[in-house]
């Protein structure tokens, strides 16, 4: 289900984007082609840092896939679906019986964003950026000791949004690359499961910086 929405609304966002290209090209054909609105796609791969509630957890990856369209050349707004994880093993010993914890959380990121942007040099974009979206997060928690094993696992929907700056760098007319940062942040994330008729459950919200590498077409 989670996956059905995500290609819904990634297959909207796409249609958007294509029909605002549409129209602008009907609506400001005496343009030069210096101050063209440009759509754009990028690909996005690095890191994330959990912060918050997940701290205790380790750098996880980080990727993503946005479209682009430049209506200023000072301004753009970016469609994107991303993928970021953290997970860690945690490890006791409880009455001289040792016993791990595998907490492991992933969320995929649905967001919109404004980019305010700025030119020092003819190749070069300075930016910041703003995104909301909806993030579909998923945890799962397995503990183990004397060679048995239990897992508890939930899904959620929540809202959040980021705040981002990066550096892109034209290497010819047609492809681009750079650097991003982004902090992420959202609304309470609640993950609830049963294992043998006791209900687990667990709170936090997904927060973090994430940097990354970029490569646009």
């Amino acid at each position: 289900m989670v996956k059905r929405m995500i290609f819904i609304v990634f297959m909207v966002l796409l249609a958007g984007t294509i029909c605002s290209q549409t129209i602008y090209a009907q609506t400001a054909p005496n343009v030069s082609d210096s101050q063209l609105k440009k759509g754009y796609v990028v690909f996005k791969g690095g890191i994330f840092y959990p912060q918050g509630d997940l701290k205790d957890l380790n750098i996880g990856f980080n990727g993503e896939v946005a479209l682009g369209y430049k209506f200023h050349p000072n301004a753009a707004v970016e469609f994107s679906g991303g993928y970021l994880q953290a997970q860690e093993t945690f490890r006791a010993t409880f009455a001289g019986v040792p016993v791990s914890q595998k907490m492991e959380v992933y969320a995929i990121p649905v967001t919109v964003a404004i980019k305010g942007i700025i030119k020092p040099d003819k190749n070069v974009d300075l930016y910041g950026m703003l995104g909301v979206g909806a993030y579909f997060v998923n945890g799962k928690d397995t503990i183990s000791a004397l060679g048995l094993s239990t897992s508890i696992s939930d899904t959620s929907t929540v809202f959040g949004g980021f705040l981002g700056a990066g550096v892109s760098y034209d290497v010819n007319d047609t492809v681009f690359i750079g650097l991003e940062g982004k902090y992420h942040y959202t609304s309470d994330v609640t993950l609830r499961d049963t294992v043998l008729g006791v209900t687990f459950s667990d709170k936090f919200r997904v927060q973090g910086f994430v940097a990354t590498a970029l490569l646009g077409f």
